[in-house]
Order: C-alpha cells, then sequence, then structure tokens
C-alpha cells in the first residue's frame, strides 16, 4: 500500500532532523503554516488538496501532511496521526534529556579523575598542614623530586580529562542551544588532530599500538572547539577497540573541494547493516555489545552533531571480516570542505 501521509521535524533552531515530504507536496504546501499547534486545516492548490497540521514542542517542531482522501476529509483520522508524532517529538525530547544526563555525568567523572590524580602525587593532608604558601610550594617541590616519570604519567592523564572535561562543556551548551559556534576559521587540519592525538599516548602505548599520523598541510575553515571536540570520541573508540600490537593511522586525500580524512584501525568488526545506525543517539555496534564492550552510544552521535558546525560530515566503511574473526580494518572518514 503507498504512503500518503509524510512529516517534516525541525529542532529550535530551524535545522531539519527528519523530511520525508515528496517534492510535488512541498511545492504547494504553505511555507509557514498558519495553525495552532495539535490542529489541521484542508488547503487547495488548483486541483491538488491536501490536509496539514503541526505539533511544537520545548526543542522541536513538526508538520505533517496528506493528500489522502480519507485525511483530507477527516480530521479527527488526521489528528490521530498527529498525535502519533507528538509521540515522536516526545521520544525526541527524552532522547535529548538522556544525553544531558550522560554529559553531566561525565562531567563529574573527568572532574573527580583530575582530582584522583592530583591527590595521588600530592598529599592534600599534608598540604593543609603546612602553615605558609611557601612551605606548601616546598612541600610540592620535594613530593616531585625523583618521581618525575610518575608525575609527568599523571600530567598527561590530568590534561586528557580536562580536554574531555572541556569538550563536554561544550556538548552540553551546543545540546542545550546554550553555546552559539564562534563561526569558521582556517586552521591547519594536521596540528589541530594531533592536539588531540597527544593526550591518547599513553591509552595507545599501553596496548602497544602505534599511532602513524601522516604529513598534510592543508588548512580548512573549521568552528574550532566543536570540531576538536568531535575528535575526542573517534580517539576514545579507537583506544578502546583497537587491537593489540597494532597500528592506528590517519590519512589525508583531497577529493575536488574536500579534505578527507581517514582513521584507519585494526578493531572490533563493525557489520555494514550498522554502519549508519552507529551514529544515532543510544546505539552501540553489535559485536560490542556482543563482547560487553560497549558504551552508552553516544559518542559518535555527539562527533556528527559537532562536525555538522563546520559543515562536514562523518562516516564508516567497516572492514571485511568473517564469523567468528576478532577484528576487521575499519575506517572513519571525515569529509571537510576546504573553502
Amino acid at each position: 500500500m503507498a504512503r500518503s501521509i509524510y512529516s517534516v521535524i525541525y529542532n529550535r533552531q530551524g535545522e531539519l532532523v527528519y523530511d520525508d515530504i515528496p517534492a510535488f507536496l512541498k511545492s504547494i504546501c504553505p511555507a509557514q503554516l498558519d495553525v495552532p499547534s495539535g490542529n489541521s486545516l484542508k488547503f487547495q492548490r488548483g486541483s491538488q488538496e491536501f490536509r496539514a497540521g503541526k505539533l511544537s514542542s520545548s526543542h522541536f517542531a513538526g508538520i505533517l501532511i496528506s493528500d489522502s482522501r480519507d485525511y483530507i476529509n477527516s480530521s479527527h483520522s488526521f489528528g490521530v496521526a498527529l498525535k502519533s508524532m507528538n509521540d515522536v517529538l516526545n521520544l525526541l525530547q527524552d532522547i535529548k534529556l538522556a544525553l544531558f544526563k550522560d554529559l553531566i555525568h561525565n562531567i563529574s567523572t573527568h572532574h573527580a579523575l583530575t582530582a584522583q590524580e592530583l591527590a595521588h602525587l600530592i598529599s592534600e593532608e599534608e598540604l593543609i598542614k603546612a602553615s605558609s604558601g611557601t612551605r606548601r610550594i616546598d612541600f610540592i617541590r620535594d613530593s616531585l623530586i625523583g618521581n618525575f616519570q610518575e608525575f609527568g604519567e599523571a600530567f598527561l592523564r590530568i590534561l586528557k580529562n580536562q580536554r574531555l572535561l572541556s569538550a563536554d562543556i561544550g556538548n552540553l551548551g551546543y545540546l542545550h542551544d546554550l553555546a552559539q559556534p564562534t563561526g569558521l576559521v582556517s586552521h591547519p587540519i594536521h596540528k589541530v588532530i594531533d592536539g588531540i592525538a597527544y593526550l591518547y599516548a599513553a591509552d595507545f602505548t599501553e596496548k602497544n599500538v602505534a599511532i602513524r599520523h601522516y604529513k598534510n598541510s592543508d588548512y580548512a575553515p573549521i568552528e574550532f572547539e566543536s570540531f576538536s571536540g568531535a575528535l575526542i570520541p573517534l580517539f576514545e573508540n579507537a583506544a578502546k577497540y583497537t587491537k593489540y600490537d597494532s597500528d592506528f593511522q590517519i590519512k589525508y586525500e583531497v577529493d575536488g573541494d574536500n579534505l578527507i580524512i581517514k582513521f584507519e584501525m585494526v578493531s572490533i568488526p563493525i557489520h555494514s547493516h550498522e554502519a549508519e545506525k552507529i551514529f544515532n543517539p543510544g546505539t552501540s555496534g553489535e559485536e560490542a555489545i556482543r563482547r560487553h564492550k560497549q558504551g552508552k552510544g553516544l559518542g559518535l552521535s555527539h562527533a556528527r552533531k559537532l562536525l555538522f558546525l563546520s559543515g562536514a560530515s562523518i562516516a564508516v566503511i567497516p572492514g571485511i571480516f568473517q564469523t567468528g574473526d576478532h577484528y576487521a580494518t575499519n575506517v572513519f572518514e571525515i569529509k571537510l570542505p576546504l573553502r
């Protein structure tokens, strides 16, 4: 049976979330539907009749449209369909709330890990006992002397936690429309990626994974904070899922007016049918779930949204694998306009 009812959903900024309205209906549907939320009206353009209605919530708005005679003649039947859209908007709101709660959890975790690293290096109790600022500085200096290796490792972990904390605070702002993008500014992309890669040096060293970051001199206009924040889930996943004693490669290609950034790794297999699904909020890969290594399925969905602010897109090319294979060569690709 052919479909006869279609919808479009926007977020509060007017950004398109979902759209399946065919072109012939878009051409006759009013650009601004002047009808109260939850109601519908019957329209006619020439010989074409249709009914359209809208719904809105605190963060999303949707328009439903149909050229079906059943819906055109019955506002009640159309109202039932509108109620179904309301369920969708409520689901989107629930997902957004879940993302908010998880980001708050992440922020608390990164803060606690930083405090833990500092407490492990320097006894706060002894610092409090010191009677002056000068003595406290002397105590810190004496605690570090002869312990430079441990201090260096802890310092890198603290830097990583603070960068993750900053990224999550930024994500929280973008998610709740509190942060405004600063605008696109040209940056050397190799250097931007290096600025995130070095934070994970200890993680990859622990697994004996070599980071091979190939040379590139291209500049591209990006929204720096959101673009950098989008890289973090990629490195988090690589550090978590990459095979021991392997390579994590970052390569570049120029395709017309776009820079293609490839993150290639030997990691847990990704099925071809889930190549798009894993970018949906709350979705983890099937093999990660089967091996009890899944997270909350939020990182890649965050990355896609943040990359959008720089006009970039992301996709995965799953590696070929056979049943029983523990790993496959997977490639995550970012497509970034050069101008």
